[in-house]
């Protein structure tokens, strides 16, 4: 064609080819580079041609076809198009009312599986032929074209639906605390990976119903691109279980939505009534094997400190009504060495606000029962049990073993004398203390031996402590870590009760609870197990039903039957010294005052 007329004509579709390049275009700057590739196209194309019978088709066909190969080496960097469908890679164009339309199929690719999300970015964002994306990925070329055309309908579908976001996409639920049986490993507990708010809302998406990851991620109303990595993480530390058909569950118990105050009351009626028959039936029995324990530590002598707290550990160890159920299931097994149950308290209300309590129950909740061993001294073991009977604060993750290492390397004189807290005092070591202590010695020799014969051996009288010296740098922490919990006076003697043999004889002489005692309360408990597991979701049932069967005669109950003995006058009332050592108890192959 002539050049005059090829120009002529370009002048009359200039504004023609401009509209579809705008049409085409993510802003301004990028049509005019479309058109302006057009207009080249187009006007080449007319210079090498004859007679021309449809030129506006003719223009039309080159429009298109430069702007497909215009795409296509944009694509890769900028955006793409699948079957009319357009997402922009790059966030830097003013889309406009296009905009969401963009946000909503970039979401719906994220919702793909992950074969057909690296399928559709290989063949769309990085322009790789079928036979290498099969290649690629050890498939045939068919299947790369099924998963295409799968791909594609899942997108119009998505596309054209209204994706529903769940429940816990809107509301998520937030943990008040958390809780664990059995040992954490070298983590702590549940918190280490639920404390995380979104991981916490992807083990509660699959509580009530199993969900597949793509489920998951729609209940939440995020893309699984981002919840996978989190989701193997769950699944590989045993707080997401895998079970038919790609599905997740998960055993961690989390608290039922809603409680009944009338069941309550009723429960703490029973268990009340369980306590009172204790004091009077079981009690007795314990603190007559208690009293065979001879060689025994007690600060300031209270031999009620030892009988307290074997009876506290009587009644969550040797109480159980008995319930056969595989529990094993219920078992987290952490990376980290963890083997545990857990369980999460959520936000929850009374199924009956309008119900009022015959009486004003106290609170009954206990961290125990703790027991904390050492690889380092085997002969060391502690355990306690925290609740509102002592003073001591922070937990089982304040409740270290290297507590009871440094009270017995310094029951072993190894980390020699206490300093005193004062530091002034502390560097002001003098003879004139070391004569003090041995002038005291002939009167502190006879009142052990009193105590020797009743069985127990008293703290050592403040007269009766080296004198303060220059402490070894390396044991300082030590000596602060154990004035932190108080294990040591202000005067350095020990604090906690100690018993000299292996708890395992110590513990085998308190005799279990009565199996006619047991089957005495065990219908209404299980009675009562029964209505709660009807809260939870059928997997946790058999959990709810044997913890509380088994459970029934527990914190509660001892913390009832200790309320009783100190109400009645059994026990004399705690001071603040005996309140660091109520419910707890050490046993090593050495008491304090023979270092």
């Amino acid at each position: 064609m002539e050049k005059q007329k090829a120009d002529q004509i370009i002048t009359e579709y200039m504004q023609k080819l401009y509209g579809f390049a705008m049409k085409k275009a993510y802003s301004y700057d990028e049509a005019e580079e479309l058109c302006a590739e057009i207009i080249k196209e187009v006007y080449i194309s007319l210079r090498r041609a004859g007679e021309i019978v449809n030129l506006e088709g003719y223009i039309w066909r080159i429009s298109e076809h430069t702007y497909a190969r215009y795409v296509s080496v944009r694509k890769k960097h900028e955006g793409i198009s699948i079957d009319g469908m357009e997402l922009l890679f790059c966030g830097d164009y003013a889309l406009e009312d296009r905009e969401e339309e963009m946000k909503r199929l970039r979401r719906e690719i994220a919702f793909l599986t992950e074969k057909r999300r690296r399928i559709i970015f290989r063949f769309y964002y990085e322009d790789a032929p079928i036979s290498v994306i099969a290649r690629e990925m050890g498939i045939s070329e068919g299947t790369v074209k099924w998963h295409l055309n799968k791909a594609r309908n899942e997108l119009k579908e998505g596309f054209q639906m209204e994706r529903k976001i769940g429940k816990l996409g809107l509301a998520p639920v937030t943990a008040l605390d958390f809780s664990h049986g059995g040992n954490p490993g070298s983590n702590l507990g549940p918190e280490s990976y639920l404390g995380d708010q979104l991981n916490l809302n992807i083990v509660y998406s699959v509580y009530w119903q199993p969900r597949t990851a793509e489920e998951i991620a729609e209940e939440l109303g995020m893309t699984l691109v981002y919840l996978k990595e989190r989701i193997d993480f769950l699944e590989g530390n045993g707080f997401l279980v895998k079970t038919v058909g790609g599905r997740y569950t998960t055993y961690v118990k989390f608290s039922a939505a809603e409680y009944s105050l009338e069941q309550q009351e009723q429960e703490l009626k029973l268990q009340l009534e369980i306590a009172e028959t204790l004091v009077k039936e079981y009690v007795p029995l314990v603190r007559r094997a208690v009293g065979e324990t001879a060689d025994v530590y007690i600060p300031g002598g209270n031999r009620e400190l030892l009988d307290a707290a074997a009876i506290f550990w009587s009644v969550l160890n040797k109480c159980e009504i008995p319930i056969q159920k595989d529990l094993s299931r219920y078992i987290i097994k952490t990376t980290a060495g963890g083997r545990f149950t857990a369980a999460v308290d959520l936000e929850c209300r009374a199924s009956d606000p309008d119900y009022r309590w015959e009486r004003q129950w106290p609170q009954y909740g206990v961290c125990g029962s703790m027991t904390r061993q050492s690889s380092k001294y085997p002969a060391i073991f502690a355990w306690s049990a925290d609740s509102r009977h002592d003073s001591r604060t922070g937990g089982w993750q304040n409740n270290l073993c290297s507590d009871y290492e440094y009270l017995y390397e310094y029951m072993k004189g190894m980390l020699g004398a206490a300093p005193a807290e004062d530091p002034v005092t502390a560097s002001a070591g003098t003879a004139a203390g070391a004569a003090a202590k041995e002038a005291d010695a002939a009167g502190a020799a006879k009142a052990e031996g009193s105590a020797v014969s009743a069985g127990v051996r008293p703290a050592a009288d403040s007269a009766d402590v080296c004198a303060p010296f220059a402490v070894n740098p390396a044991n300082a922490e030590k000596f602060a870590r154990l004035r932190e919990r108080k294990f040591l006076t202000a005067d350095g003697n020990v604090n906690i009760v100690v018993v000299k043999e292996p708890q395992e004889k110590f513990f085998a002489r308190i005799p279990a609870l009565s199996d006619e005692l047991k089957s005495r309360f065990a219908n209404k408990a299980l009675e009562f197990a029964m209505i709660s597991a009807k809260r939870f979701p059928p997997q946790m049932q058999d959990l709810i039903i044997a913890w509380g069967v088994s459970g029934f005669i527990g914190a509660t109950v001892a913390q009832m039957v200790a309320d009783i003995l100190y109400g009645n006058g059994t026990f004399k009332p705690l001071t603040e010294n005996e309140k660091v050592t109520a419910n707890l108890l050490m046993f090593a192959d050495v008491l304090p005052d023979a270092m």
